[in-house]
């Protein structure tokens, strides 16, 4: 091996290990609660997928917990709580493969927030019950 390719070699390991400490802070991240929920115990909890704006966490690196009046969503780049009246609606998103849930919200200071469930319909459930948002066209669902 030449000294050029030996640089590149180690150059490859340092980039694989880094992202390997990455992807393992991220996970580890993901696994606790956010500072607003401490001490609470969650209705309903799921470790998900997410995407931010332009930030974009595949499973298992996105934490939503849902609790009485509010929801938590965590992962190693954003906290967010969204509150009973913060969203607007839950709508349905379909791409390519994959089903998301789209939070509709009027809060200025968060991203968009569209969220990857492993079981959409349970996340959903208690989302809508959490934040208190019922069903279009169903009005015995909250």
């Amino acid at each position: 091996m030449d000294t050029f390719e030996t640089v590149i070699f180690s150059l490859g390991q340092v980039v694989a290990v880094a992202i390997g400490v990455s992807l393992l802070s991220a996970s580890i991240y993901a696994r606790r609660p956010s500072k607003g929920e401490r001490g609470l115990v969650p209705m309903y909890i799921e470790r998900t997928g997410g995407r931010f704006n332009s930030w974009n966490w595949t499973i298992p690196f996105v934490r939503v917990a849902t609790f009485e009046n509010f929801v938590s969503i965590s992962c190693i780049t954003h906290q967010i709580v969204l509150n009973r009246g913060d969203v607007t609606s839950i709508d349905t998103e379909r791409h390519l493969i994959s089903v998301g849930l789209r939070l509709q919200h009027h809060r200025v200071d968060l991203p968009d927030i569209l969220i990857w469930p492993l079981n959409k319909d349970r996340l959903e459930s208690a989302l809508r019950a959490s934040l208190g948002i019922k069903l279009v066209g169903n009005p015995d669902t909250t």
